[in-house]
């Protein structure tokens, strides 16, 4: 499966706000040297630096793990094995965040986090799962525009259309300025997947593709896009994205830069 880097990016989000040091000696306070490691861990994240990200992580889990920060070092070190595709240590390390975390949000963006690592998978079912278990309650702003995007991709690629276009509808009333507003509007238009074959600017030109893929006993059709400029070849109809998979190898052996559509 592809997926989008920038959408990956992400949805696997740094710190929204990370906790202030608390009165010394107070139980389960982080002290200002962990708050330190914790913010150092936080700005490597987002500068891409994730290697530096586990250090600073460890470096606070070896010396703070009873304190209220142990969910924040967690989580952090998850989105940095997240992002080198240790996917059973993000994994991992997801799990703790929902055992020991002390911020209400930790809980949720953990839950998101282990919802991306299923969707990266392909396991669709448990992906769906975990992202309806939170979706309400992520605040109107990024990641809950692209987790209510990969609710309607999850339902999509599992056939259950009706489904899809309610999350795909959400996408477009509560962000439609964002990234994932004009693929959600191709998806609310869809009830089903193409393979697609070329995209032409002279219908003479799709035609004759048409007419070579018929040759090869593939059922193509030619339309215009939606914006009425370009011909598009396409093969079949498909409920599921499991089965216009199973026929993209075939469409392939004819033309080798079909994809799947929308």
């Amino acid at each position: 499966m592809t997926t989008n880097p920038l959408i990956a990016r992400k949805l696997f989000l740094a710190l929204p706000g990370l906790l202030l040091a608390g009165l010394a000696g107070c139980q389960g306070m982080v002290p200002p040297d962990g708050v330190k490691m914790l913010k150092d861990a936080n700005a490597a994240y987002e500068n891409g630096d994730y290697r530096q990200t586990l250090s600073k992580s460890d470096e606070f889990l070896k010396v703070h793990a009873a304190t209220n920060g142990a969910g924040e070092a967690y989580y952090l070190r998850g989105l940095a094995y997240a992002q080198m595709r240790d996917r059973q240590r993000a994994a991992a390390d997801f799990q703790q965040v929902l055992k020991v975390a002390k911020r209400s949000d930790l809980p949720v963006l953990a839950r998101v986090g282990m919802g991306n690592l299923y969707f990266e998978q392909w396991q669709l079912p448990a992906a769906r799962q975990e992202y309806q278990a939170v979706v309400e309650k992520l605040p109107n702003k990024s990641p809950k525009d692209l987790v209510l995007y990969r609710l309607g991709l999850c339902n999509a690629r599992m056939g259950d259309w009706g489904s899809a276009r309610g999350w795909f509808s959400q996408v477009l009333h509560l962000f439609p300025d964002s990234p994932t507003a004009d693929s959600s509007r191709r998806y609310l238009g869809s009830d089903g997947f193409s393979i697609q074959c070329g995209a032409f600017e002279k219908p003479v030109n799709a035609t004759e593709q048409v007419e070579l893929l018929r040759k090869h006993n593939l059922v193509a059709e030619r339309r215009m896009d939606t914006h009425g400029l370009l011909y598009l070849v396409q093969v079949g109809h498909y409920r599921s994205y499991e089965d216009a998979r199973v026929a993209l190898g075939r469409v392939r052996g004819v033309v080798s830069g079909a994809i799947i559509v929308p």
